[in-house]
């Protein structure tokens, strides 16, 4: 399990947001610390309620081997910094 995400999307409406240099960034931070940009995939925000969203991802990223691996998870009510 990594140890965290960074999201930057064009908005935080909801809606579904496909993951597509330079506009929506999605960055997997690993147990090393390592932090893995996602190739492909989507960020899919189901909630936006007093600066807090929630919703979910399923994305792929690279490996600082090379290799592809597939990030799924969730987030609730995480704050938005900006």
């Amino acid at each position: 399990m990594g140890t965290g995400v960074i999201i930057n999307i064009i908005s935080f409406n909801v809606g579904t947001y496909p993951i597509s240099l330079p506009n929506n960034i999605f960055v997997y931070i690993d147990n090393s610390d390592n932090q893995l940009v996602a190739t492909s995939g989507s960020v899919n925000i189901t909630g936006n309620s007093n600066n807090l969203l929630t919703g979910n991802f399923e994305v792929t990223v690279l490996t600082i081997t090379g290799t592809q691996k597939i990030v799924i998870g969730k987030f609730i009510d995480i704050s938005i910094y900006g």
